[in-house]
């Protein structure tokens, strides 16, 4: 259960500095979307973002390369996710259920302490659901300047890392994807 726990070990001082940018929003919703935006920084494979579902939102956690999908990334991002959402806001934010691609591994009473929320497993996706409402929540950590600062960095990262992102690589991600979907390899 260490990746559901290992946000509880992170000092604010050791936070990737995608999360300092999304700390920096103010809003939920603008920290998700940066975070969405920038995932690429983060791991290359990773792909997280929200969707309405009505009155509720769905944030989700995908790894869109299958050789680097793992539960427990799943575990860490879900559980880190809400975290952040919860000290950035100050607000207790409730789940209406936190649902995951895998199989129960058996320390379920980790998840339920952790999410405090009905836990779905071998769900359709890794995800949290929760009030839609919530994502125009402020920030309490918001800074205009530093977020301001913090996105030109990022966005000069990602101008000299996605063309070098090795071929073999972007290869091997787009087949993946292919093959989790089912579709036929051409």
């Amino acid at each position: 259960s260490l990746a559901l726990e290992l946000h509880e070990r992170y000092p604010d001082n050791r936070m990737h500095f995608v999360a300092h940018l999304g700390m920096r929003c103010a809003t939920m919703r603008e920290a998700i979307e940066q975070w969405q935006k920038y995932a690429f920084l983060v791991a290359e494979t990773d792909e997280v973002g929200y969707r309405l579902c009505g009155p509720q939102a769905l944030f989700f956690y995908h790894c869109r390369d299958a050789r680097y999908a793992s539960h427990w990334f799943a575990e860490h991002y879900m559980a880190q996710a809400l975290h952040y959402a919860r000290t950035f806001t100050g607000v207790p934010l409730r789940l209406h259920e936190a649902r995951f691609k895998h199989a129960d591994p058996g320390y379920r009473e980790v998840y339920e302490r952790v999410f405090d929320a009905p836990i779905q497993f071998g769900a359709d996706d890794n995800a949290l659901l929760f009030d839609a409402n919530q994502l125009d929540l402020p920030f309490k950590s918001a800074d205009p300047y530093l977020r301001h600062f913090l996105t030109s960095q990022a966005d000069e990262l990602m101008a000299k890392l996605e063309p070098e992102a090795r071929t073999d690589n972007r290869v091997m991600q787009a087949l993946s994807v292919l093959q989790s979907k089912g579709e036929a390899l051409t």
